[in-house]
C-alpha cells in the first residue's frame, strides 16, 4: 500500500462506472464499463500498453427498428410494383391482386 503508481491514463468519453482486471490469452486486459453503456478493453502489456482493442455499445432503439421499417417498406413495393397497374394480369389474378394492394398500401 502507498507503492502503487499510474504507468497509463485511459481516458474514456462518459463517466466509468465499472471496471475490472482480465486475463486473456495475451496477457492482462481491463475492461470498463460507462454509463451510457458502452464497455472498453484496454491492452496493459506490451507495446500497445494502454490502446483500446475492443468496444461494445448498446443499440440505439433506431437501429433496431430500422431494419424492421425498411423491410415493411420493401415488401410494400415489390407488392405495388407486382401488383400494380402497370402489370397486366388476368381478370381472375387481377382480383385477388387489387385486395393485396389495397392491404399493402393501407388504403
Amino acid at each position: 500500500p502507498g507503492t502503487e503508481k499510474s504507468l497509463e491514463m485511459m481516458s474514456h468519453p462518459e463517466p466509468v462506472r465499472y471496471f475490472r482486471v482480465v486475463e486473456d490469452m495475451e496477457g492482462p486486459a481491463l475492461v470498463s464499463g460507462t454509463e451510457k453503456g458502452t464497455a472498453y478493453i484496454w491492452d496493459l502489456e506490451g507495446d500497445d500498453a494502454g490502446q483500446v482493442y475492443g468496444e461494445l455499445r448498446s443499440m440505439a432503439a433506431l437501429e433496431i427498428l430500422l431494419p424492421v421499417i425498411n423491410l415493411f417498406v420493401t415488401v410494400a413495393q415489390v407488392f405495388s410494383f407486382a401488383f400494380g397497374p402497370a402489370i397486366p394480369w388476368k381478370k381472375e389474378v387481377h382480383t385477388k391482386a387489387v385486395v393485396a394492394h389495397k392491404f399493402m398500401m393501407l388504403d
